[in-house]
């Protein structure tokens, strides 16, 4: 009888923790949800979307290519790098930035 109070027990404090993880579940439906109205009234809004689109990828082509994978990598094998492997990266990331800024 007493393992059968305990499992109720557990039952009902895994109940209030799942109401409170549900809380949260529906705040992130509604950020997402907000996110796509966000898109849906931009994209309807604008009479020439695919414009916006095209300049948005062509000025993060850049970051994408040149700066975010030696950031990345120096991140991930940060305690496996040497320290002049770290500035050459370093190097890479400074002089994608500046490309892209630049070009």
């Amino acid at each position: 009888a007493e393992e059968e109070g305990g499992g109720a027990a557990e039952a009902a404090r895994g109940a209030q923790q799942a109401g409170g993880g549900h809380s949260h579940a529906c705040g992130r439906t509604a950020a997402r949800t907000a996110l796509a109205l966000v898109s849906l009234l931009t994209a309807l809004s604008l009479p020439d979307f695919k414009f916006l689109v095209a300049l948005s990828g062509a000025l993060n082509v850049g970051v994408i290519a040149f700066v975010l994978p030696p950031l990345m990598y120096v991140l991930l094998a940060r305690g496996a790098m040497r320290p002049a492997s770290v500035a050459a990266h370093g190097l890479l990331c400074a002089l994608g930035t500046v490309v892209t800024v630049l070009c």
